[in-house]
């Protein structure tokens, strides 16, 4: 296919462009698609050379990785990882070492960790929360006092009884 521009050398660069509705396909020699874009990259022919040879050797560890699921058994109840795949119950305490590596792997991709950390309840940090805050203000009412600033002790008083009755769960 020859350049659409210069009608003399062959078209290696393609490109489609979109206008509205209409799709329309560009043919163009190589020093003519530099003239008309300077943006237009050439393909790098290593780069695409090692992106195919990483690709294939990532398939072929996942191939493999997946003849070695296969083939591993729990030495105690004779459980395979693809009984387990099957039904994701594990059959005996040893399957846990067994299988370590893809369980681990399973939690992190469904729980982004493989360890739980746990939540607390909010009614709990709340309570911890207020009882901090209890603490904070007896020692402001204690230096309120001292320097005889009795409307501010008020204020804290009144506070601290506040958080306490929370605390109770008569507020």
């Amino acid at each position: 296919m020859l350049c659409e521009k210069c009608q003399k050398k062959e078209a290696t660069v393609f490109y489609s462009e979109v206008k509205g509705k209409q799709r329309q396909q560009h043919c163009f020699c190589e020093s003519c698609a530099n003239t008309i874009s300077p943006i237009i990259e050439k393909p790098d022919v290593e780069d695409s050379l090692k992106k195919i040879l990483s690709d294939f050797l990532d398939i072929f560890l996942f191939q493999l990785s997946s003849i070695e699921k296969q083939n591993e058994k729990c030495s105690f109840c004779g459980m395979t990882f693809q009984e387990f795949q099957k039904h994701p119950r594990l059959g005996c305490a040893n399957d846990y070492e067994v299988f370590k590596k893809y369980i681990e792997s399973m939690l992190e991709t469904m729980n982004s960790s493989t360890r739980h950390i746990g939540k607390k309840a909010k009614q709990f940090l709340q309570k911890k929360e207020n009882t901090e805050n209890i603490e904070k203000f007896k020692s402001k009412l204690k230096i309120a006092i001292a320097e005889e600033r009795y409307e501010d002790a008020a204020v804290l008083r009144d506070q601290i009884a506040q958080l306490e009755r929370q605390i109770d769960g008569t507020l």
